[in-house]
């Protein structure tokens, strides 16, 4: 039952994978099976974990780690607080998950587990992002490549993939973090991976909408359409939640919304920020403004950044420009790498637009600053993509009246 479970979670049906950890759970016991119990309950957390329910992997991890503190299982002591660590840090609790990272990190230097090491390294990487220390990430993430490279595991070498390709879009090296996505597709697919071959899909075509380019991020999601199992809630969540903000962009906010009560199976975060997209897109700015609001003391701190973006163009279309200049300044003056350059470009524009309605005499100094936050953020682009990404609809608006060539 157990193995059924890991190949379940290796195919990304985790309802099912879920199902089969409880009963192995169950039997382990009542017939005393501390280590299978201490296993079974981990795989519960890590099926949650997978499915975005963060609060509810919590439990799992924390009674993973009491049963194998009671029965002295080290390593799957180690194991449980990896997970729990992943759990705390999804839900924005670092300092919390910190000291759990450091002992599994340490249990496994003096065990000289390296491939469990490097999995935890990982896990230390998203908090470096959620703490907002955006530099240091990105360079504990390419040394995890080369030590996953150099060790030769294909699911960590993926995996470490992925977080740099993320690092990469929060600099603003979109070029990059394609080629970490295709480079990574290409192992899932000659793995068999479907699952993790899907998400990355997904994931490129997110990147490619907000690059700009929605006809091609738009081909990638049908393509991910036929990929996905009308059984795999989370991934049918994340195809609806992509086609949201393929809408939300569009400017097609009926679209937006419709896509957006769709996606059910996401983190309580990820379902506010687009919901707040797809409320602006649709008109709907009071409605918008509210959840922007709520949604602005929760998430990581690129999360709050976004949300207090949204916040900003919802008080703009309400023509409450000073309290949106406001609000968009906040981001702009943010550490550097603490925010998305991404998010930073577009709370420039925001700044400027709020200033230009409000007559603030700053307006030359925010020119200025929409055009240094573009030229960063495309530093590696072409100028095929640098065009590419002033044509999107939801920034052209405010375009229009700027001087940004």
């Amino acid at each position: 039952l157990g193995r059924l479970g890991t190949v379940a979670a290796l195919a990304g049906r985790f309802a099912e994978a879920r199902g089969l950890a409880e009963q192995v759970g169950e039997l382990a016991r009542d017939h005393g099976f501390a280590n299978l119990r201490a296993r079974s309950l981990f795989a519960l957390g890590y099926a949650y974990l997978a499915q975005f329910q963060y609060e509810k992997a919590e439990p799992m991890f924390r009674q993973s780690l009491d049963v194998a503190e009671e029965g002295r299982l080290r390593l799957a002591a180690a194991n449980a607080q990896v997970g729990l660590a992943q759990a705390l840090i999804r839900q924005s609790k670092t300092k919390d998950a910190l000291p759990y990272l450091a002992a599994a990190e340490s249990f496994y230097r003096k065990a000289n587990l390296r491939e469990a090491a490097l999995k935890a390294r990982l896990v230390r990487v998203d908090a470096r992002i959620d703490e907002g220390h955006n530099d240091e990430a990105y360079a504990e993430a390419g040394a995890c490549l080369e030590e996953a490279r150099r060790v030769g595991y294909p699911d960590e070498i993926t995996n470490t993939m992925m977080r740099v390709g993320h690092m990469a879009i929060v600099r603003g090296d979109f070029p990059i973090a394609l080629e970490m996505h295709k480079e990574a597709r290409a192992v899932w697919k000659r793995l068999g991976r479907k699952s993790q071959y899907l998400q990355s899909v997904m994931n490129e075509a997110r990147l490619r909408i907000t690059a700009g380019d929605l006809r091609e991020g738009g081909r990638m999601l049908e393509e991910a359409r036929e990929l996905v199992p009308m059984a795999d809630a989370t991934a049918l969540s994340k195809w609806h939640s992509t086609r949201s903000y393929l809408a939300a962009v569009s400017g097609n906010g009926a679209e937006a919304l419709s896509e957006a009560r769709k996606a059910t199976d996401l983190s309580s975060e990820t379902r506010a920020l687009m919901m707040t997209r797809a409320l602006m897109a649709d008109g709907q700015f009071a409605h918008a403004k509210k959840s922007g609001e709520e949604f602005a003391t929760r998430g990581s701190a690129a999360e709050r950044a976004e949300a207090r973006c949204a916040r900003a163009a919802a008080m703009l279309a309400q023509n409450k420009a000073s309290e949106a200049a406001r609000v968009a300044e906040t981001v702009v003056t943010e550490p550097w790498d603490s925010v998305q350059q991404f998010t930073r470009f577009y709370a420039a524009i925001l700044w400027r637009q709020a200033l230009y309605e409000a007559s603030d005499g700053r307006i030359n100094e925010a020119d200025q600053m929409v055009q240094d936050e573009f030229e960063y953020l495309t530093k590696t682009w072409t100028g095929e993509s640098k065009a590419q990404l002033l044509t999107r609809p939801d920034l052209l608006r405010y375009l229009q009246k700027g001087k940004l060539k």
